[in-house]
């Protein structure tokens, strides 16, 4: 079990590290183009194509990070007048719908990405890169993204079952959580 833990975080330390170069050479790239086309008027030529695969991969590796990290946007004025016990159980169910929505969109990235290998696809761009290349990053965020929601699901589940047990046990509920 220690070394499924390990290479848990190593995949995500993985995943953060992607992001991050993701984000300084969408950084960099911008700022050598901004620099080339009003001080020598000339453009890089592969900054729009590389800036959006970069933006793609800020968006699809970073939406697995932020969800480990327990930084994802919420809009909390429905959950905040919930008791704290059906707040978890809120949460349990958005995140069993959000599983459902991933694991689909996944499956299509999975078949866009494999369409692209046996078709052969190019870029149209400059550069002329197999479209498959770029393609990869959606479905290896939302594969991270499935084992984060995953091992949230379970974590819930894990406490929504422990409360329970400690529940029938004392055949009340804890004071915290009134």
């Amino acid at each position: 079990m220690r070394i499924l833990h390990l290479s848990y975080e190593w995949l995500f330390r993985l995943v953060r590290l992607g992001s991050e170069i993701c984000v300084f050479s969408m950084i960099g790239l911008l700022f050598i183009d901004v620099i080339g086309r009003y001080i020598v008027k000339r453009s890089t030529l592969i900054s729009y194509d590389l800036t959006g695969y970069y933006l793609v991969g800020i968006t699809y590796l970073g939406a697995a990070y932020a969800l480990r990290e327990g930084s994802h946007l919420r809009i909390t004025v429905f959950t905040d007048n919930m008791r704290p016990r059906t707040r978890i159980w809120w949460y349990f169910f958005v995140d069993i719908i959000a599983l459902f929505f991933v694991v689909v969109l996944f499956v299509k990235s999975v078949d866009l990405v494999r369409y692209s290998l046996e078709t052969g696809q190019r870029s149209t761009s400059f550069m002329g890169e197999p479209m498959w290349v770029p393609e990869l990053i959606v479905p290896i965020g939302l594969g991270m993204y499935i084992l984060e929601d995953l091992r949230n699901l379970y974590v819930t589940g894990k406490h929504l079952l422990g409360k329970r047990i400690v529940e029938s046990q004392d055949g009340a509920e804890e004071k915290s959580e009134r």
